[in-house]
């Protein structure tokens, strides 16, 4: 029993404690970083600024081109070379087209109904490429964007923006301004627009309230 004990603690005394290894001598002294980060010069952060103020300029500006959506190729056009007119309507009193020629006058331009009246009416057809919508709105066919969003919509249709500015003429030379003001031009309009367009001398006037109604009247259903 001695034995054992003076041999284990003979073992235990020749045994030298390990001396911790200075490892971070070996991995080498770390310095903070002497170099400051690079500090862009001004006139890099003048001309970001500009260019980013420039961006968004152009958003204000009114649109040149459009992309035809029959298009495959998807190629930019510019709307000068679209006028919503068409060039075959112009005919006179005596020639007769075949269209069947759709009118509605809005005071107010209102897309949603636009886009109603030709969708249900086209879509009841049986014959759609005979069909020719006018439509009467304050800007006619200077509103360029509002045409071509109708297009885009109804690309095979046949759709032609006229302004109300001749027939409002029309209306005031034959009567005061007290009456003028109290007129429904939306009942009177139809009346005045073969005087100003001899090529409508024969069409169906449909009345945006009308459309107000049956939607209504739908949504009820």
């Amino acid at each position: 029993m001695s034995s054992s004990y003076m041999s284990w603690r003979s073992s235990a005394s020749n045994r030298r404690p390990t001396q911790p290894t200075n490892t971070s001598k070996n991995r080498g002294t770390i310095y903070p970083d002497l170099n400051q980060d690079p500090t862009p010069k001004p006139v890099i952060h003048f001309l970001a600024f500009a260019l980013i103020v420039f961006l968004g300029l152009l958003q204000f500006l009114p649109a040149s081109h459009f992309r035809h959506p029959s298009d495959p190729h998807r190629k930019w056009v510019p709307f000068n070379s679209h006028s919503s007119p068409s060039p075959t309507v112009k005919l006179t009193v005596d020639e007769d087209d075949g269209l069947i020629h759709i009118v509605s006058w809005m005071q107010c331009l209102d897309l949603k109904v636009l886009a109603v009246l030709a969708n249900s009416t086209l879509s009841s057809s049986r014959y759609p490429d005979m069909l020719h919508f006018h439509f009467f709105t304050p800007q006619g066919d200077k509103d360029k964007v509002s045409f071509y969003k109708l297009k885009v919509l109804f690309p095979h249709s046949n759709l032609e923006l006229h302004g109300q500015e001749k027939v409002k003429e029309i209306i005031k030379r034959a009567s005061s301004e007290a009456e003028y003001d109290s007129l429904n031009l939306e009942e009177i309009a139809p009346f005045i627009i073969p005087s100003v367009h001899q090529s409508l001398t024969k069409f169906i006037y449909v009345s945006p309230n009308l459309i107000l109604m049956l939607l209504r009247t739908a949504l009820i259903g």
